[in-house]
C-alpha cells in the first residue's frame, strides 16, 4: 500500500514529544507499507538527519523550508492562526496535491499539518492524527494572559484556532486522538468524536541497574513547552522545601533550561542538570520520578519513559491522561503540589511500595504503550481507512 505522510515538524532528532510520536508512527507504517514523507524543516534539520530518516523509512523523504514571512494580516485573510500560517509551505501543499492522487491514503502526522488537508483531500482518504485538540488547550484558563489586551488577543487566537481546526477535522476521512479525554473535547467543540484513540508510545528502555545514589528525584521534559515549566515551578515553590530540607534532591533534566528554571536552585536540594547524555545513567541514580503537570493535552511521554525505565513515578492526573494506570499499583497520583510531595515521601519511606511501583509501572508500559503494540494498532486502522 502507498502512504503519503505529511508533517510540519521534521521527525528527527527525537528531542520532543511531537517528533517522537511522528517518527514512531512513520516507522510502524514503513514496516508494512511504502511511505513517502513530506516534511517541513526545523532549525536543526541537517542533511545527515534527512538521510537517516530516508534510511529508517526505506522510502522518499522530501523536506521543505518554512516560508520567510507570515503575520496576522495574511493569517486573518486565510482564517488561519498566524503561527500556523507562518509554517505553511505552498511548495509542500502543491507537492501534496500531486502525490495524493497517486497514493492509497494520506496521513497528516501533526495538528499543524491540518493546513494541508485541503490540498490532499478529495484525492485519497485522509487520516488526521491529532496529538492536541488545539481549540481546547488554547482556551484553557491556565494560559489566560493577565492583561485585558492579552485576553482579547487570546480570544482572537482561540477563534482562529477553532475555525482552522474545525475545517481540518471536517476534511479528514478519519480522525485519531491520543486519549478518551481528547475525543470528548473534540466532540464538544466540533460535534465529532474521534474515530479512534491511539496513545503515544515509547521504545521500552533498558532496566537500569540502580547505583544506590540516595534520595534523588528526577524531572524530565522540554523546557520550551510552557506547561512543563509552569508545572515544575509550581511544584517546587509550593511543596518542595520540606523534601529538600530532609535531604532529598530534585534533578531537573532537559535541554536549554530557562532563567526561571535556573532560579529554582535557590531551594534546598534542587539541581538543574540540563541536557543528559545518557538517560540510562540518569535513571540509574533516581529513587523516583515526578511529573507535575496541571494542563496540557495528549499522552505524556515523560510519564511513560519514567515508568518504562522502572522508576517509581508520582504524577498529577493530567500527567497520566491516556495512560490506564492505577494509583498505588502502577504509580502514585497527587492532585496538587503537596499531594505530589506526599506521594514522593511515601515512595522514599517504603522500599516495598517503591519496588511494586517499579515493577508494575514497567510491566504496564511494556504491555500497552510500546511502539510494537501501538504502531500495529495504528497501521491496522490505516489499512481500514484506505480500503474504505
Amino acid at each position: 500500500m502507498r502512504v503519503l505522510a505529511i508533517t510540519n515538524q521534521f521527525p528527527l532528532p527525537l528531542d520532543m514529544g511531537g517528533p517522537l510520536r511522528f517518527f514512531g508512527l512513520a516507522k510502524a507504517m514503513a514496516e508494512r507499507h511504502n511511505v513517502h514523507m513530506l516534511a517541513l524543516a526545523r532549525p536543526n534539520t541537517t542533511d545527515e538527519l534527512v538521510a537517516e530518516l530516508r534510511s529508517e523509512l526505506g522510502g522518499p523523504v522530501e523536506v521543505f523550508e518554512p516560508p520567510a514571512a507570515g503575520g496576522w494580516v495574511r493569517a486573518l485573510a486565510r482564517g488561519v492562526p498566524p503561527w500556523i500560517e507562518a509554517q505553511h509551505s505552498p511548495e509542500l501543499a502543491r507537492r501534496a496535491a500531486e502525490l495524493a492522487a497517486e497514493v492509497d491514503v494520506v496521513v497528516l502526522l501533526d495538528d499543524y499539518a491540518g493546513i494541508y488537508a485541503r490540498a490532499a483531500g478529495g484525492r485519497a482518504p485522509v487520516l488526521a492524527d491529532k496529538s492536541n485538540v488545539m481549540g481546547w488547550s488554547a482556551a484553557h484558563p491556565a494560559v489566560a494572559p493577565p492583561t485585558r489586551k492579552g485576553r482579547a488577543h487570546q480570544a482572537m487566537s482561540v477563534r482562529l484556532v477553532r475555525r482552522f481546526e474545525r475545517d481540518a477535522v471536517r476534511r479528514a476521512t478519519t480522525v485519531v486522538v491520543t486519549s478518551d479525554e481528547e475525543s470528548e473535547r473534540l466532540a464538544r467543540l466540533y460535534g465529532r468524536p474521534a474515530d479512534a484513540v491511539v496513545p503515544s508510545a515509547i521504545d521500552l528502555p533498558a532496566l537500569p541497574e540502580r547505583n544506590g545514589a540516595g534520595r534523588a528525584i528526577g524531572w524530565l521534559g522540554t523546557h520550551e513547552y510552557e506547561p512543563n515549566v509552569e508545572g515544575l515551578v509550581r511544584f517546587v515553590e509550593d511543596a518542595w522545601q520540606p523534601l529538600g530540607e530532609d535531604g532529598c534532591r530534585l534533578l531537573i533534566a532537559g535541554r536549554n533550561p530557562s532563567p526561571r528554571v535556573a532560579e529554582l536552585e535557590r531551594f534546598p536540594g534542587v539541581e538543574v542538570v540540563g541536557f543528559v547524555e545518557s538517560l540510562d545513567r540518569f535513571f540509574a541514580g533516581l529513587s523516583a520520578g515526578v511529573v507535575p503537570l496541571w494542563h496540557g493535552p495528549g499522552v505524556k511521554l515523560k510519564t511513560l519513559t519514567f515508568m518504562g525505565a522502572g522508576v517509581p513515578t508520582a504524577s498529577t492526573p493530567v500527567g497520566l491522561e491516556g495512560i490506564e494506570a492505577e494509583g498505588g499499583r502502577d504509580c502514585m497520583i497527587g492532585a496538587d503540589a503537596r499531594g505530589l510531595a506526599e506521594s514522593l515521601r511515601a515512595i522514599m519511606a517504603d522500599p516495598e511500595l517503591a519496588a511494586r511501583l517499579s515493577a508494575n509501572g514497567r510491566q504496564l508500559v511494556a504491555e500497552r504503550y510500546t511502539w510494537e503494540s501501538v504502531g500495529r494498532r495504528f497501521v491496522d486502522l490505516l489499512e481500514t481507512v484506505a480500503v474504505r
